[in-house]
């Protein structure tokens, strides 16, 4: 016989039932077992059960994760030193929609929980086929589930033999479980007052749940219900089964109910109980109707009344359904069974592990496979709080156009854009949309990894993805519902992909392919935005580029020739799109391109403060690190450089951005970005010793602690306008002033302190100046300033996210908007900014916008003038206190106030207010 020796790992409790039936199967088999588990509230358990894993090295066989352990799964894979065999029973995210009605985030992340769960197990544990295809169907891998059934502790809910029923009345009827809707209650109890007038029955209900209070009302009315809601011991539950002529199973009608076994079936026909249930497939998988136990309709009170008067009359009927029963489980769920099972598993896991060649390569392998995820997950993690932000301007358009699925709305642009999200609206709604640009935000940082891996080697890659990950630009950009900010980057990184698999194409039959995929990727960025012949003209130049020693009149031919087959396949596309979105028409795209051409009445000031903003955005992480560029770094990287150059030419000369949102277009620079400054840390940081990791993390903790600190400085608050005065106030050095960050896509608006950004940079300046000069002290001078810079970019993210420092808007905004809902006096609404507009225009409140600029005074007072409704109003930006909008809403009357830090919100009524009175 095998014998082997299992570390039952995870956050699960011994008691629950299938972690002590599977654990005393295990020990009664001669298994040894070895328990690794931590189910203390808090994170620091993950930790703790890290710390014990890594110690019990070398004392187990297989790492057995116990239920519910699906989120420490990834830690046995990672830290374990056997092959994982998971309990998963099922999927968290299913149990979350079917049986916990959760919200979407929720079943969102229980979801990527399953996934990660699934990918790192080396086999899986379900409790039935059905449970086995849903999840090989909605998580692959299909070869390493197996069905195991859950059982009964056989101690405790063993054969009742003799000490069964030997009375004739009543007849008792047991239901037991949590009392919620799948379960049927509400049925059983219709069954108990069908049967209310006969004396011979006896209806008693076990449990607790979300139904309880409905059921206690119910069940008091009526003389042969019992109900115990209270939690008893193994040995009373045993004692009121052995005294249960019937036990009831799950009768509601529930997609996951209809997979599952109950534990109450497993502990019923083990004790040799009838079984009365309803005809679903999952208990079909075990039991036999009128062989092993009697099935009934779903939601069926009548069928559940009359099953209990045929086994109350044919005696002999339940003994013959018990006895089977009893059989079936001896057959397919017992003790024995259970061992058998779980071991036939595992040594086949072990074994696996045995036949793998070249350990120390795989290893290496799923060393990366294992970073990327992490580094992806952090990704994620970073970002996911930020999906419940609210639209802002031309997001909540955006946002409105999915949800009244207007076509045609976005005629300005080709027509992806507006194909993207109108069929991505169907499958997560329009208020979710912002996972749109979560997903392509992912695969750019995936096809990032894959382009700096080939380019400039594994640590780069690394360090590549790292940068994208905690870029507050790139956290912005890949929550934006448009498309600059993720969509683009994600095909001009899949152009570059497909480009170097070109290059690199060992065959002409591999060559054509990778061009074929090049030119299904510059068609789609065509068909998303004009601006994507940059990527065109960038592959182009770089091409030409590298081949300059050994170019030919042939090369050039076939160079140029390829270039105008993906400009001429995009231009078709582009041409003929009209055919499967009849509302696009390529002239509107067109003369929308062409009204930003030209060189006259250019607002530079606006166009500085955009780019400055872009800068801070960027942060020192992103910038700085140039000054160490080396002509090796620059040539891995030329492809990237080339299009930053391309994209300056295009958004500062060529074209004239300074009446839209040149910030939101400037996030082209970003990816590239993110490539150049990791390869220059990786090649000027090679060599790093582990003292100088030490002394550069502490100086870093000291700057980031000194640039954290200076966010409690009590700054004040200027007014946007005019903007003159905030560039008399920083000459002056009156740096302790919070800056507005808010723009045409988003984000709502956010504050941080200038005196912050100012010494972010400083510092990071002074410590890439000393490593330039000080050679010596280069890796620990770099090390802090990846501290600094991480630290800069954490207290951008906070804020843009969750504003605890100086205040958030979105908080603010809700608070509003859960006045405006409420109030039946408030019917129309105008607001500061745009802000809330997509909301409100659900309400059917949304009545127009205004905006505090200097410029539109005369408009806005023909506005007010004829409006009779209310106003919103956020404060970021602040009006000037000796504006006209100031001065104009300091005669309404505030009828709802609110604030956040130094954000103040509120509602106006301004019904006797004038505003040519306004002086």
């Amino acid at each position: 016989m095998i014998t082997m020796r299992f570390c039952y790992f995870g956050i699960y409790d011994p008691e629950f039932s299938r972690n002590r039936i599977y654990m005393r199967a295990l020990r009664d088999a001669g298994h040894e077992i070895i328990e690794c588990r931590d189910n203390s509230r808090g994170l620091l358990k993950y930790i703790r059960l890290v710390q014990r894993l890594r110690a019990l090295k070398g004392s187990y066989d297989v790492i057995l994760v116990g239920y519910p352990g699906h989120i420490v799964v990834p830690l046995a894979r990672l830290f374990g030193a056997a092959p994982v065999v998971s309990d998963l029973l099922g999927s968290l995210s299913d149990a979350a929609e079917h049986t916990y009605d959760a919200g979407f985030f929720v079943r969102t992340w229980y979801s990527w929980v399953d996934r990660l769960a699934v990918a790192f197990s080396d086999a899986i544990l379900v409790d039935s086929e059905l449970q086995k295809e849903y999840m090989q169907r909605r998580y692959g891998s299909g070869k390493k589930y197996r069905v195991v059934y859950t059982g009964a502790d056989e101690e405790v809910f063993g054969p009742r033999g003799e000490r069964g029923v030997t009375r004739t009345e009543p007849f008792v009827v047991l239901f037991r479980g949590r009392l919620i809707p799948q379960a049927g209650i509400m049925h059983i109890l219709d069954a108990a007052e069908g049967l209310q007038n006969d004396k011979r029955f006896a209806f008693r209900i076990i449990g607790y749940g979300p139904l309880l209070e409905a059921v206690r009302e119910r069940a008091g009315g009526l003389s042969n219900v019992e109900l115990i809601a209270e939690h008893i011991s193994f040995d009373e539950m045993r004692r009121l089964m052995l005294d249960a002529d019937v036990s009831l199973g799950q009768f509601g009608d529930n997609e996951r109910s209809d997979r599952n076994i109950p534990h109450k079936a497993y502990e019923s026909i083990s004790m040799g109980i009838p079984y009365l249930t309803a005809r679903v497939p999952g208990i079909s998988e075990l039991l036999e109707d009128e062989v092993s136990c009697l099935m009934v309709p779903l939601e069926n009170s009548e069928a559940i009344k009359a099953a209990l008067e045929r086994l109350r009359d044919d005696r002999p009927l339940g003994k013959q359904l018990a006895e089977m029963a009893r059989a079936v489980y001896e057959a397919h769920a017992s003790a024995r069974v259970i061992a058998s099972a779980i071991t036939a598993v595992s040594v086949s896991c072990v074994e696996a592990k045995k036949k793998l060649a070249k350990r120390s390569l795989e290893w290496i392998g799923k060393r990366e496979m294992v970073v990327v995820l992490v580094l992806l997950a952090a990704f994620v993690a970073i970002r996911l709080p930020g999906l419940s932000l609210p639209y802002h301007q031309d997001e909540a358009k955006i946002g409105e156009i999915v949800r009244s699925h207007m076509v045609g709305a976005l005629s300005g642009h080709p027509p992806l854009t507006e194909l993207l999200y109108l069929s991505a609206g169907d499958i997560v709604g329009s208020d979710h949309l912002r996972l749109i640009p979560l997903i392509f935000g992912v695969l750019s940082a995936i096809l990032l990894y894959a382009i700096v891996r080939r380019r400039a080697g594994l640590h780069a890659a690394y360090a590549s993805l790292a940068l994208y990950i905690i870029c507050m630009y790139g956290v912005f950009a890949s929550l934006m519902v448009d498309t600059d900010g993720a969509v683009l980057p994600t095909l001009f990184l899949a152009a570059v992909y497909a480009y170097d698999r070109f290059r690199d194409a060992a065959s002409a039959r591999v060559s054509y392919v990778w061009l074929s995929v090049l030119a299904l990727a510059l068609i789609a960025g065509f068909l998303t935005k004009l601006s994507f012949v940059l990527v065109l003209g960038a592959l182009a130049l770089d091409y030409l580029f590298e081949v300059r020693h050994r170019l030919t009149r042939r090369l050039l031919i076939r160079a140029v020739f390829a270039a105008l087959v993906c400009g001429v396949a995009a231009a078709v596309a582009l041409a003929s799109a009209h055919f499967f979105l009849p509302s696009f028409d390529v002239s509107q795209t067109i003369l929308h391109a062409l009204s930003y051409v030209r060189f006259e009445g250019r607002g530079y000031l606006q166009i500085l403060i955009q780019a400055v903003k872009a800068v801070f955005y960027l942060s020192p992480l992103l910038l700085l690190p140039l000054v160490f560029l080396t002509k090796d770094t620059f040539t891995k990287n030329r492809i990237f450089f080339v299009y930053l150059g391309l994209g300056a030419f295009f958004y500062f000369v060529l074209f004239d951005f300074s009446q839209g949102a040149l910030d939101k277009y400037l996030m082209y620079t970003i990816v590239p970005l993110a490539a150049i400054m990791g390869t220059i840390f990786t090649d000027a940081m090679r060599g790093l010793t582990v003292r100088a990791l030490a002394a550069g993390s502490i100086l870093g903790a000291m700057c980031a602690t000194l640039l954290v600190a200076l966010n409690f400085l009590s700054p004040s608050v200027m007014p946007l306008y005019p903007k003159t005065e905030w560039l008399s106030a920083i000459a002056a050095g009156n740096w302790n002033i919070l800056m507005p960050f808010t723009g045409g896509d988003g984000p709502i608006g956010f504050y941080v302190s200038f005196l912050v950004i100012a010494a972010g940079f400083g510092i990071s300046a002074a410590l890439a100046a000393l490593a330039l000069f000080v050679p010596k002290a280069r890796g620990a001078l770099l090390v802090a300033l990846i501290v600094v810079g991480v630290a800069f970019n954490g207290i951008f993210i906070e804020e843009y996210i969750w504003g605890r420092i100086n205040g958030s808007a979105p908080s603010a905004l809700r608070a509003s908007l859960a006045y405006i809902a409420s109030s039946d006096d408030v019917k129309s609404i105008i607001s500061h900014g745009e802000i809330g507009a997509y909301e409100l225009r659900g309400m059917g409140k949304f009545s127009g916008r205004f905006y505090a600029v200097p410029g539109y005074e005369e408009g806005h007072k023909a506005l007010f003038s004829k409006f009779t409704g209310a106003y919103l109003v956020v404060g970021v930006p602040r009006f000037n206190d000796a504006s006209f909008y100031s001065k104009f809403f300091s005669t309404c009357t505030p009828i709802f106030t609110t604030s956040s830090g130094v954000i103040n919100a509120y509602v106006y009524g301004c019904a006797g207010s004038d505003p040519y009175a306004i002086k």
